[in-house]
Parts: C-alpha cells; sequence; structure tokens
C-alpha cells in the first residue's frame, strides 16, 4: 500500500507526529487500519514506512483537518 504526502506536511511524519488528512496528496490500494504503508512525498520521494490508523473507507467521513 502507498500513499504519498504534500510537502508541508512531511516533517510531522519525520519527527513522529500524527499527519492529518489535509495533507494527504494520493492512496494507492484499499488500505485497512493498521495496514503498513509507503509513505513518499508528490515528488516519488520515499520518506519512510508507517502504519494506517483509519481505513480509507472511514477516512472519507472524517474532515481534513482530522489525524
Amino acid at each position: 500500500m502507498m500513499v504519498w504526502w504534500l510537502k508541508s506536511i512531511s516533517e510531522m511524519f519525520l519527527y513522529r507526529n500524527d499527519v492529518i488528512k489535509g495533507g494527504l496528496g494520493r492512496i494507492i490500494d484499499n488500505i485497512n487500519v493498521y495496514d503498513g504503508v509507503v509513505v513518499f512525498l508528490m515528488s516519488d520521494v520515499a520518506l519512510g514506512f508507517g502504519i494506517a490508523a483509519k481505513s480509507i473507507d472511514s477516512g472519507l467521513l472524517i474532515t481534513m483537518s482530522s489525524i
């Protein structure tokens, strides 16, 4: 599973903070809760690995400033 984040949000991830939905640029595949994800910048630079806190289905129902 892969996700792409906007550059402005990348520091939150690199400093191990939670990332808000508004920083999400793109998602590939159907992500479920606790799935492992590979994290990229929108310029396809790999940032690392993470674990999804929300599934795609529940993520569509939350606001842009939610974690």
